[in-house]
C-alpha cells in the first residue's frame, strides 16, 4: 500500500517529484557518463559546455571573441530556463504533504 490517503504522502507522489528532478538535472549535467568514452554515447550537457567555454576564454591571450559572448548568452538563457523549471517544481510541490519543509 502506498499510503496515498488524504493528507498523507504517497510513494507515487515522491517518485513523480524525483522523476521531474532527474529531468531537470539531466539538462544541466551528464550523470550517466562514467568514463570519457561514455561521452560518445551520452550528449554533453550545459555544465560541460559552460566550463569548456570558460576554459577556452581563460587560456586565450586575446579578449573573448563575439562568438564567445554569443555562446555565453545562449548558455545563460538555457540555464536560466532550467532554474525556472526547478523553481516552479519547488513552488508547485506540496512539501508539507510529503513530510518535508522548504525554507
Amino acid at each position: 500500500m502506498d499510503g496515498g490517503g488524504i493528507g498523507t504522502p504517497s510513494r507515487r507522489d515522491a517518485e513523480g517529484i524525483v522523476r521531474k528532478l532527474y529531468i531537470i538535472e539531466e539538462q544541466l549535467i551528464q550523470f550517466r557518463a562514467k568514463a570519457t568514452q561514455d561521452l560518445i554515447n551520452y550528449p554533453v550537457r550545459l555544465n560541460d559546455k559552460l566550463s569548456t567555454l570558460f576554459t577556452l576564454v581563460e587560456k586565450s591571450d586575446s579578449p573573448p571573441a563575439a562568438q564567445d559572448y554569443e555562446l555565453f548568452a545562449e548558455l545563460q538563457e538555457r540555464i536560466q530556463k532550467v532554474v525556472e523549471d526547478l523553481d516552479e517544481l519547488v513552488e508547485d510541490t506540496n512539501w508539507s504533504r510529503l513530510g518535508m519543509e522548504v525554507n
